[in-house]
């Protein structure tokens, strides 16, 4: 089961690495060492092959894919995170067909605080779930990651449940709103 601590930290990173998107252009990367934090202050896991041993028998979990590099510095972990987030942000497009029209995918891209894409599919239609449809978005974001310099890129296939996922763009406005309340906090 994942703790709340966890689930708090990969939303704070993932509205950290897109916060620095706001101002920026599309093909711009975040300079980790103008952000007005101490990277070094952050508790991130170390990421590894072992979060892929970690996670084997979650109920949660169908499939992972790829390997996780192993790092351990903060800095180069956002830099990583960083980079794989691009990479799915570019597939956006490519994407949306499967997130609409009975689609069992209900949430796609970004990376987690254990350095991962998550991909999580409806756990109420495991029968429309089979592994052509698990190729076939992996060879997607596998491709685009390639065209980044990221080979064999981490994804997790995982089980959601449809009630407490937000509609696809929802997410959008949600970071946002969360990126100001952090920087209201942060003041």
């Amino acid at each position: 089961m994942i703790k709340i601590t966890k689930v708090v930290f990969m939303m704070a990173l993932t509205v950290f690495l897109l916060s620095g998107y706001s101002n920026a252009d599309a093909n711009e990367t975040i300079n980790v060492d103008e952000l007005a934090i101490n990277v070094d202050e952050l508790a991130l896991p170390d990421f590894g092959p072992h979060i892929f041993e970690e996670i084997q028998n979650e109920s949660w979990l169908i499939e992972s894919r790829g390997t996780i590099p192993i790092i351990t510095d903060n800095k180069e972990k956002l830099e990583w995170a960083d980079k794989v987030t691009q990479c799915t942000m570019a597939l956006q497009d490519e994407m949306d067909k499967y997130l609409y029209d009975g689609s069992p995918l209900l949430s796609f891209g970004g990376v987690t605080i254990d350095g991962y894409v998550l991909v999580g599919f409806n756990s109420a239609t495991p029968d429309k779930v089979n592994d052509t449809l698990i190729d076939e978005i992996y060879s997607l974001i596998d491709t685009q990651c390639k065209k980044e310099g990221i080979n064999d890129v981490p994804v997790v296939f995982t089980w959601a449940e449809k009630d407490i996922e937000e509609t696809p763009g929802f997410t959008s406005i949600m970071l946002i709103l969360c990126i100001l309340v952090l920087t209201r906090i942060r003041r």
